[in-house]
């Protein structure tokens, strides 16, 4: 089976799977949110972006990700 399609299996399944753990509750998600004046948005980005961030993470982490 080719990664991509392991990859694809794992991430098409893993919120069903999660979900089963999960016990239902009586209690609203938005008793959990508070009023921020922080902005959050999405940005296009590029590898190259994306590796200098990554970049600056600690040796201990970046070494099982970046050569």
């Amino acid at each position: 089976m080719e990664a991509a399609e392991i990859f694809n299996k794992f991430f098409s399944k893993i919120g069903t799977n999660l979900s089963k753990d999960v016990a239902e509750e009586a209690v609203s998600y938005s008793e959990f949110l508070t009023e921020t004046d922080k902005l959050f948005s999405f940005c296009e980005t590029t590898p190259a972006h994306v590796y200098s961030f990554l970049s600056k993470l600690s040796v201990q982490i970046k070494s099982n990700w970046l050569p």
